[in-house]
């Protein structure tokens, strides 16, 4: 899905500094990363959002860019710090049993990885789309998209560093080689700057 953003109704967040001790719904990793960047995460589910930001429960939230459509929240939401360099972003797979693979047949096997290199492209796209128009929605909604400068980004993602250690200690934990875990984080962060650079992903 499109990378996650952080959202206010009131308060622009420019800088660390301006998230400091701010109330952001957000829970699991996403809570983690939150509590990394100085900021109070509030555990409360996607769709309690909306009169979360409205009533004053929250400052913000955190989620994909595209909910500001999909979910309306653009309505309440008036500022979007794009903080897509921090890779927070929740990736989707489709698993099969391992020996039920190495039965099939190598003619079917083929079907499936090509179906399935074709399907993560359509995906991307999808994504991407939904990322720009969640994008405009808010700015028809006459919000503000905030973009951090290089040298404010470098300081967030410093922010997240031990973050990211002890992911790659508790996967190595699991029986993964660290440097899988490298090349699947490298992996997300390529594919990051790859979509979100894609000037005019939307094409109906």
């Amino acid at each position: 899905m499109p990378p996650y953003v952080i959202y206010t109704a009131k308060k622009p967040v420019r800088t660390l500094e301006d998230i400091k001790s701010v109330k952001i719904a957000g829970k699991g990793r996403i809570a983690d990363i939150l509590k990394s960047l100085g900021a109070t995460p509030v555990p409360l589910e996607t769709g309690d959002y909306y009169e979360s930001l409205k009533r004053g429960v929250v400052d913000g939230a955190a989620s994909p860019i595209n909910t500001l459509r999909d979910w309306k929240l653009g309505e309440v939401a008036k500022f979007s710090t794009n903080i897509q360099k921090l890779g927070a972003v929740y990736t989707f797979f489709v698993v099969m049993n391992k020996d039920k693979w190495n039965s099939l047949p190598e003619d079917v096997k083929k079907i499936f990885e090509d179906v399935s290199a074709e399907w993560m492209e359509k995906t991307g796209i999808v994504w991407a789309r939904t990322a720009k128009q969640g994008t405009d929605f808010l700015l028809a909604q006459k919000g503000q998209i905030i973009n951090l400068p290089d040298r404010e980004a470098a300081r967030w993602q410093k922010a997240v560093e031990p973050l990211i250690a002890s992911y790659t200690k508790e996967m190595e934990s699991l029986g993964h080689k660290k440097s899988e875990v490298d090349g699947y984080l490298k992996f997300i962060r390529d594919r990051i700057a790859y979509w979100s650079a894609k000037k005019e992903p939307v094409s109906e």
